[in-house]
């Protein structure tokens, strides 16, 4: 969840490290902090809070790491913070993961006299290093004897001052690129990142590290190591396509709003190599599964729909966490996997649960050359860009694309008609610009009704049900209002309870499917009380006879439009989260990318 970064080159470290930091923090904004070396000296400087809010004082030197904390183990205070160092300040570590063997390893170097100044599980591998130091030990082989000692996933950036002129970097688990500048008289910059997103000003060339490798970065170049047999490696370079553009929020005074804006770009993107040309048939395996985790789980969840819907093909959609424990999946399926960054670890858990029972991997992501995309049968992209809100906005609903893209060629390929919902996702993205160039005037109207409650239901009926849930999150993140989705026919059997006057309700009006069932169970929601804000269509004018306030979309096929329906809560989330004081890219307690168990 923490992002850290390294650089060696010959301008000043600090700098480099801290703007890159800023483009981290979405992994985490707890603390930050960086240390750099200069004439053999360590120097380090951290505080809690946002790196907007800070005055960390600067440091001198060419060679430096910074981290940015989203807290695991121990609180939220400096102490935790890091880099954190050893009894001496010899050694200097950051690190996103989680050592599991740490209070082993603690109470040992307790017992031999080290004294721990924090809680952190990274604090262990630090005085563990200074412990197995000898005279005359290189860095990267003190490294090679800590790791054979420390359990659990990691990403590991680590300074000493008796080997100053280097960084050694060790992945286990945990995402780690290493990024190639420019010339210079005396070597080559290089960097060091958890994701190439902070390297795009500097570089768009890297070398991705996998699981157990160790890399010694000097001026002169990288030597990357396997970690297991300490045995030299050779790597490749790949070449990143984001340009610097895409960091800035050009004008928006958030990048959750120029990302929920920048959708229809996104989407276009996303159906630009449309039909998707596949190796294999989605409809040749015995089962299907799709998983995902948060936001993306419920873009699995919509993939299920899309097929049952449109192709008839069963679907299994189950939370990555909940797969894992699933113990009846048949035998040489297809998994879907849905995760934004290819990091996600509860996927990552879930593919090495299935991989006994034969299973192929077909995963949707974001991000080319992800840990999930290399470890997968099959992949495909969809191109959003890179987010950097920690919600997901666009890259759910590319998801949703990517996922109505897949089902509409595989109908084709068993001879199913679909060429309307063909057509109309084709539009989709004219139909959202027609969207938000309108005045949203009824979304600020609805968040200043919702800015006096703390609770809010949302309700939906098959496709709508999965739209609430995505909805309901977006609330909750941006918010932190009590939102909770549920089925509208289910509301009947026991939520009502919780309906009193003015209880805000906001319910998915379906076009068809359903439709009158919950025009119904509207009914019985304003019969007691209830103030019911309805999310419907261009045409549908008998919704305003069941509810309170009406927000409006362009209509397109009742299958694709919880596509359409999710931007409302966009956008609602994000103005309401303004009203209440919230920095809608920084929510609290909660990191974009999970790394961790």
């Amino acid at each position: 969840m923490c992002g850290i970064f390294g650089y060696i080159g010959h301008e000043d470290a600090f700098d480099i490290i801290i703007d890159s930091l800023r483009r981290l923090e979405y992994r985490g904004y707890d603390s930050a902090g960086a240390a750099t070396v200069h004439e053999g000296d360590i120097s380090v400087t951290k505080d809690v809070g946002k790196i907007s809010e800070m005055e960390l004082e600067r440091s001198e030197g060419t060679i430096g790491i910074g981290h940015t904390r989203w807290s695991t183990h121990g609180k939220p205070l400096v102490r935790n913070a890091h880099p954190i160092s050893d009894c001496t300040g010899t050694f200097v570590v950051v690190h996103n993961g989680i050592i599991e063997n740490f209070d082993e390893l603690r109470e040992d170097l307790e017992t031999k006299g080290h004294e721990f100044s924090g809680e952190t599980d990274t604090e262990s591998f630090a005085h563990l290093l200074e412990e197995l130091y000898s005279d005359g030990l290189l860095l990267e082989e003190v490294v090679f004897d800590a790791l054979e000692r420390v359990e659990g996933s990691y990403a590991f950036g680590i300074l000493s001052e008796t080997d100053p002129d280097k960084i050694v970097l060790a992945r286990n688990g945990s995402p780690l690129v290493i990024g190639i500048g420019e010339e210079y008289d005396d070597g080559v910059e290089f960097y060091a990142s958890s994701d190439e997103i902070s390297l795009v000003p500097y570089t768009n060339r890297i070398i991705r590290m996998d699981d157990n490798e160790v890399c010694v970065l000097e001026r002169s170049g990288p030597r990357f190591y396997n970690s297991l047999t300490r045995g030299r490696i050779e790597k490749s370079i790949e070449t990143i396509a984001w340009s610097p553009e895409d960091m800035e929020r050009r004008g928006y005074p958030h990048f959750v709003l120029k990302e929920i804006h920048g959708q229809p770009g996104a989407w276009r993107k996303t159906l630009r190599e449309f039909p998707i040309r596949l190796d294999f048939q989605v409809s040749g395996f015995p089962h299907i599964y799709s998983i995902g985790a948060g936001t993306s789980g419920y873009a699995a969840e919509y993939f299920e729909y899309l097929f049952d819907r449109i192709s008839g093909i069963p679907i299994t959609s189950k939370s990555a966490t909940e797969f894992m424990g699933l113990n009846s999946i048949v035998n040489g399926s297809l998994v879907v996997l849905f995760t934004q960054s290819g990091e996600t670890k509860d996927v990552i858990n879930a593919m090495d649960h299935a991989r006994e029972f034969g299973v192929s991997y077909l995963s949707l992501t974001n991000k080319r050359g992800s840990i999930v995309e290399r470890t997968s049968d099959y992949s495909l992209h969809m191109d959003a860009g890179p987010e950097f809100g920690v919600i997901g906005t666009k890259t759910f609903t590319s998801h949703c694309i990517l996922s109505a893209r897949l089902a509409i060629e595989t109908a084709r390929n068993i001879g199913v008609d679909v060429d309307d919902i063909d057509h109309e996702l084709r539009r989709l993205p004219n139909y959202l610009e027609t969207y938000l160039s309108g005045g949203l005037t009824d979304l600020d109207r609805v968040a200043g009704y919702l800015d006096a409650h703390d609770d809010v239901y949302v309700v939906g009926r098959g496709g709508g049900l999965i739209t609430a849930k995505e909805g309901a999150l977006k609330l909750k993140e941006t918010t932190y209002i009590h939102a909770e989705a549920l089925p509208v026919g289910d509301f009947k059997h026991g939520p009502l309870t919780l309906i009193s006057e003015g209880t805000p309700l906001i319910v998915i009006v379906p076009q068809s499917e359903y439709r009158d069932k919950v025009l119904s169970n509207l009914h019985e929601v304003r019969a007691r009380g209830g103030y019911v804000i309805a999310i419907s269509y261009d045409g549908d004018s008998e919704i305003g006879r069941y509810s309170d306030d009406v927000i409006y979309l362009p209509k397109t096929h009742e299958y694709l439009q919880e596509i359409l329906n999710v931007v409302p809560f966009q956008l609602l989330s994000y103005k309401l989260g303004v009203i209440r004081g919230i920095d809608p890219d920084h929510p609290r307690n909660i990191a974009k990318t999970v790394t961790v168990d």
